[in-house]
Order: C-alpha cells, then structure tokens, then sequence
C-alpha cells in the first residue's frame, strides 16, 4: 500500500492540508508553494498584496496586477452578476466593521451597518482588460476574496495548478476540499466532516480516498 505525505500551514486566513502519495514529493512542496503565492497576492490583511493596493487606491487609480488575481476578480464578478450581488466581494467594509477575529461579542448599530452598505456594490469594480489593471469607483470601498480565494486553490488539480500530473491528490483550505484523480471511492467533495469528529478535520487516508460525509 503507498504511503502519504502531509503538508499542513497557514495561508488565505485558515488552515490548509494538501495530502498526495509518497513519490510526489517535489508536487506537494510546489503546490504549498503555488498557494502561498497567491496568498501574497490576495490577502486583504497584508498591506503589500495586490488586494490591498486595489483597496488603498479606491476612487483614486487603477492598479495592475498580476493575471491570478485579475482572473480570479472577474470570476468573481460574474458570480456576482449570476446572484444579482447575493455574493459580493467589496463586501470589505461591513467585514472590518464586524472585527471578526479581533473584536469579542461585538454587534454593530444598525447605523454604522447601513453605512457600510452604502459602500457594498460589485458594479464599482472596474477592469480594464487590456492592461490587467483593476480600480474600485468609490472611496473606502474594498475588496475581499474570502469567499472565493480558498475554492479557488482548492480546486485546482496538480496538473494544472503547478504543471505536475498526478493520479491522487486532495487539497483541503478550510471547509473547502477537492480531490483529484480517480479512486477506489467515489469522491465527496464540498463543505465536509469526518463522523465522529466535532472538529470537522479528515484523516489524511478520508481525504485521499474522498470519504468525507457531508453535513
């Protein structure tokens, strides 16, 4: 029976494991790679990502940015369209309000909320194709891909992500897994938990093999 290898660190503000078969070594190294890259890039907490200098320049410039992160935008402007704004990524602002993760119990009034939402619009976000360079209409107004930056890299097979085939591989970045390749089970694939498990966390051979119940 193969053996497995784990790699388990911090990027896209949650815990993310990758798990392959023990001869891809060098895939599981660039894979971790490939998602802090983009970790670099989307992260509206690290003042030199490319999220937060679209963020400090709203209603002043565009900014260019790499295709990773115009590609993922777009992609999330269209499922914004396809909800009619359900999901929207300048939701920033009412996100920093809450504090979520830095303010306990916190609750805000029902006027600084309807504040906030004044700012909230996918429709403000503008590309510019041909330049690969994004600008957001108003002031104050900003950006977050935690909605769709962990599905992203979740998502992406070996093959495609960093140019490497592989026949298994699964890739878990918070509640979001994926698994690539066929296997002995048939893959379960979304917001998943073990049974039993209260913390929500699959053993390394239910992720390989997809057997993930959901909830």
């Amino acid at each position: 029976m193969e053996g497995l290898l784990r790699k388990t660190f911090r990027a896209l503000g949650t815990v993310n494991t990758i798990i392959v078969p023990d001869t891809c070594s060098d895939a599981l190294q660039k894979a971790a790679q490939r998602v802090l890259e983009l970790d670099d890039r989307f992260s509206a907490f690290k003042e030199d990502s490319e999220i937060s200098r679209i963020n400090q320049a709203a209603g002043l410039n565009f900014v260019k940015v790499h295709s990773d992160t115009f590609g993922i935008i777009k992609s999330a402007l269209r499922f914004s369209q396809l909800s009619e704004g359900t999901f929207d990524i300048t939701a920033r602002p009412l996100v920093e309000l809450w504090g979520i993760g830095k303010k306990e119990n916190w609750v805000p009034s029902p006027g600084e909320i309807a504040a906030r939402k004044q700012l909230v619009d996918f429709r403000d976000i503008i590309l510019d194709e041909k330049a690969e360079s994004i600008m957001l209409r108003r002031p104050l107004q900003a950006l977050d891909l935690g909605g769709i930056a962990k599905g992203l890299c979740s998502r992406r097979s070996p093959e495609n992500f960093i140019g490497i085939r592989m026949q298994r591989c699964a890739h878990q970045s918070g509640w979001n897994s994926d698994y690539t390749g066929r296997s002995p089970h048939s893959w379960n694939s979304g917001p998943s938990k073990r049974s039993g498990d209260s913390h929500g966390k699959a053993s390394d051979n239910e992720l390989l093999t997809g057997r993930l119940r959901l909830i």
